[in-house]
């Protein structure tokens, strides 16, 4: 073998090298980036999951405030106002978060259990009539209770749910 023969294959050698090395650089700075940004959103996710169960424990305890408030037998004037504006205000944020949600996580399950919480906001249509005896407000006073318990009860569920989907 000649000089110039073990020149070509030394440098054939060492570009080979230095080119599957630049590959190698490459490839790990786009999986780097991959995981920093899978990482990321999961983190938003997370972030999100929150926000969206602060709002709804709080529209939880207005419901509550709003069926205790009936049952001593509370007037709409006396309170109740700032309850149903608070609810309005609770809904647009738990549509806001749940659309957020829906947006980053990619598991449908708990994207539709998240949309079906959102939109089964406790709710008592004719709270306050003028006697409690009307036809009628008992039932809509228990099937409110009962809304309250169910919403409270997908509340866990959903965090139960999140928490073996989302493990740290």
């Amino acid at each position: 073998m000649t000089f110039e023969q073990s020149l070509c294959i030394g440098l054939a050698v060492a570009s080979t090298a230095g080119f599957f090395s630049v590959l190698a650089q490459f490839v790990i700075a786009y999986l780097q980036r991959r995981n920093e940004q899978k990482k990321y959103f999961r983190e938003k996710l997370l972030d999100r999951y929150s926000e969206f169960f602060s709002e709804a424990a709080k529209d939880l305890e207005r419901a509550k405030d709003e069926h205790s408030t009936i049952a001593h037998g509370g007037k709409y004037p006396e309170g109740m106002e700032s309850l149903d504006s608070a609810r309005k205000t609770s809904r647009v944020q738990l549509l806001r978060l749940s659309f957020w949600v829906w947006l980053v996580e990619r598991d449908p399950i708990l994207c539709n259990k998240i949309e079906k919480l959102a939109n089964s906001q406790p709710f008592m249509a004719l709270r306050v009539p003028v006697e409690w005896g009307q036809v009628g407000y008992q039932k809509r006073f228990d099937k409110f209770k009962e809304d309250i318990n169910t919403f409270e009860q997908e509340i866990i569920s959903i965090i139960d749910l999140i928490r073996s989907r989302h493990p740290e």
